[in-house]
Parts: structure tokens; C-alpha cells; sequence
């Protein structure tokens, strides 16, 4: 999966160095345009609840039946 985490409490360095210190507009930007880069796009969590995943483990899904 293309799954990440954004956010100060998991980057606290914006370089590999750790010389600058992360901001999370700055890790934002970053994840943007590496999606760009990689021809890859935002799913909402909804789109992904319904690909079969609840948080990031795909769950199997019950066959529907219909009681009507």
C-alpha cells in the first residue's frame, strides 16, 4: 500500500541529517509532490473502507444477502 503518516509526533527532522526541524506544511507540500512524481492520487477514507481495509489491515467482507 501507498500508506503514510504526516505528522511532528512521527517527523521530527525534515532531513535525513537532522538539521532542520519538520513542519508539518512542509511535510504536506513534500508528500504532494512526491505523489505527483509517482503519478499516484488522494483516496478519502470512505474509498478506502470500501476497497476492504478498516485503519490498514483489508478485512474479508461477508458475502451480501439480501432478506428482502
Amino acid at each position: 500500500g501507498y500508506g503514510l503518516r504526516v505528522g511532528l509526533e512521527d517527523n521530527i527532522w525534515f532531513d535525513s541529517r537532522k538539521k532542520k526541524k519538520a513542519r508539518n506544511i512542509e511535510q504536506l507540500e513534500r508528500i504532494h509532490q512526491l505523489m505527483k512524481i509517482h503519478e499516484k492520487s488522494l483516496i478519502t477514507s470512505q474509498e478506502f473502507g470500501n476497497l476492504g481495509y478498516y485503519n490498514r489491515k483489508q478485512i474479508q467482507q461477508s458475502p451480501v444477502v439480501n432478506l428482502a
